[in-house]
């Protein structure tokens, strides 16, 4: 999926695979909306994650909209609904 062992650059790797193998699906869209967790890999202070988010949405052209969950509130973020397998 991702060309990188750092998360950063994994996640914006991942949306980027994403985005071109789906972007026919969405041509009036103009803007992305990513929830995030605020954990430590995605962070609005880490630099490197929104350097490539901000490289990210220049190339494709899109606004990119991140949303983040306050802390310790897992109960809004809806992956933490769903069930673990476990």
């Amino acid at each position: 999926m991702g060309q990188s062992a750092e998360t950063t650059d994994f996640i914006v790797d991942c949306l980027t695979d994403w985005w071109q193998n789906n972007q026919s699906d969405y041509t009036e869209l103009e803007e992305l909306v990513i929830d995030l967790d605020g954990g430590p890999a995605n962070r609005s202070n880490r630099t490197q994650f929104i350097k490539r988010i901000i490289e990210l949405s220049q190339r494709i052209g899109l606004r990119i909209r991140l949303i983040y969950y306050p802390p310790y509130h897992s109960k809004y973020n809806p992956i933490e609904r769903c069930p673990s397998g476990t």
